[in-house]
């Protein structure tokens, strides 16, 4: 079991890479985003402004904490799909972007909110959206075609 759960956070950290990529790729390419944060920092400072720490931890220690965070939520997320998908590549990519797009609705549009972590997604400008919403398709995939993939290799 344990190595069922290890595998579905290590196609979740994996596919926060080819995310991260496609978040600063279309970062760039939007003038409006450039006036505003990263989405993953963003995200952590709230939960640390909320929690109190970011008052007690100094920013140099903060910056290598939000990009840990990022991981180990796409990690986290990752044992979730493990334990909701099926076997077949192309279910578990399919299956994936459609998990990769709900992460995404549940985080931006329900519990950052409601704990007030950050404004809903519906309150920020739409390439915003799309540049999140696109990342987190990717992400999604990437972790289906991993897991599927990892699951193979060990069932060989």
């Amino acid at each position: 079991m344990l190595g069922f759960l290890f595998r579905g956070a290590a196609a979740g950290f994996a596919a926060t890479i080819p995310m991260t990529a496609v978040i600063l790729a279309l970062h760039r390419l939007l003038p409006r985003e450039r006036e505003m944060e990263l989405a993953p920092f963003e995200v952590a400072e709230g939960v640390a402004e909320v929690t109190g720490v970011e008052a007690a931890v100094p920013e140099e220690v903060l910056v290598p904490g939000e990009i840990v965070a990022h991981f180990g939520y796409g990690a986290a997320a990752g044992v979730l799909h493990q334990a909701l998908t099926g076997t077949s590549i192309m279910a578990r990519m399919a299956f994936g972007a459609i998990f990769g797009f709900a992460v995404w609705a549940a985080s931006y549009l329900g519990y950052l909110p409601a704990l007030r972590i950050r404004r809903p997604a519906t309150r920020d400008p739409w390439q915003r959206n799309f540049t999140m919403i696109v990342a987190h398709l990717v992400w999604g995939a990437t972790l289906g075609l991993l897991a599927a993939r990892l699951r193979v290799t060990d069932e060989d």
